[in-house]
């Protein structure tokens, strides 16, 4: 008898942690942000449930690179649609060139040509700069936000070609919420971005490993794969949004902080809420 009640007790227990509801993370997430002098905007979905979870999930944030998803999300939406073919080859031309982050800035006039795919696979894993406005100008900045539009996504705004001071002294920012990433993050999971294989090309490339350890990956075991892009600005924006690839229990999860200039202290937010939102969701994976 019992053994019978231990394991009744045990299965009861299991039970209520497997029904956990998200909403019980509101405290620590709201604890885990609470940062002097800086925003944060979280977004949760539990991909399996469909449960939300938002901390000023409708405020917009600058997005510094993480608004790379959505240049390669229209790369690959024009792709299928026949307007350009990913595989083609392009030269590097010097218009493209951009300071801050990435490879091509450093490399020779009129020597490099590759393909759209291998300046897509630049842009997201090494966020390069140059890379990233050769795509802008191939796709289009108002197809972009067309298609954010389309998706249901129009908070999702991309203003301006990498590193574009002249832009940025006017305002210009390239911005989003938690809530439209998170969105858009969910529909590529789906595979209804186009169709499924466009949506499993896209999101190959975004779970390309990269050098480092992003402050999303922070606290997840390394086999867990992370389909994502971070991005920062000195100005103090620290983001990432991804989907993380938990086995029995997916989740996409977006973080976007605006504090002090120059402060790293964005990525440390970041990683406390990864840490704790893995937690959770670790707790609930299928036995």
């Amino acid at each position: 008898m019992r053994t019978l009640g231990f394991l009744f007790l045990t299965a009861l227990l299991l039970g209520s942690a497997a029904a956990k509801p998200l909403e019980t993370l509101s405290g620590p997430l709201r604890a885990a942000a609470a940062r002097e002098g800086m925003r944060v905007g979280v977004a949760i979905k539990d991909l399996t449930t469909g449960e939300e979870l938002f901390l000023r999930g409708d405020e917009s944030f600058r997005q510094a690179s993480s608004i790379k998803i959505h240049i390669l999300t229209e790369l690959y939406r024009q792709h299928a649609a026949g307007r350009l073919d990913v595989h083609a080859k392009v030269p590097f031309t010097p218009e493209s060139r951009a300071a801050g982050s990435g490879l091509l800035k450093h490399l020779g006039r009129d020597s490099v040509t590759m393909s759209l795919r291998d300046y897509a696979v630049l842009m997201i894993v090494l966020s390069d700069n140059s890379a990233t406005n050769l795509l802008i100008d191939r796709v289009g900045m108002e197809a972009v936000n067309a298609s954010l539009t389309a998706q249901g996504t129009p908070d999702i705004r991309l203003r301006r070609r990498m590193m574009d001071r002249a832009a940025m002294a006017q305002g210009q920012e390239n911005v989003g919420t938690p809530r439209g990433f998170m969105r858009s993050l969910e529909l590529l999971h789906r595979g209804e971005v186009v169709d499924a294989a466009t949506s499993r090309e896209i999101l190959a490339i975004l779970k390309l490993p990269r050098f480092g350890r992003p402050a999303i990956r922070e606290p997840l075991p390394e086999s867990v794969a992370v389909a994502h892009k971070g991005g920062s600005l000195s100005s103090g924006v620290r983001c990432d949004s991804a989907i993380i690839y938990l086995p029995g229990r997916p989740y996409v999860l977006c973080v976007m902080t605006e504090g002090r200039k120059d402060s790293a202290e964005g990525e440390e937010v970041i990683a406390a809420v990864s840490r704790r939102v893995y937690q959770h969701f670790s707790e609930l994976q299928s036995p």
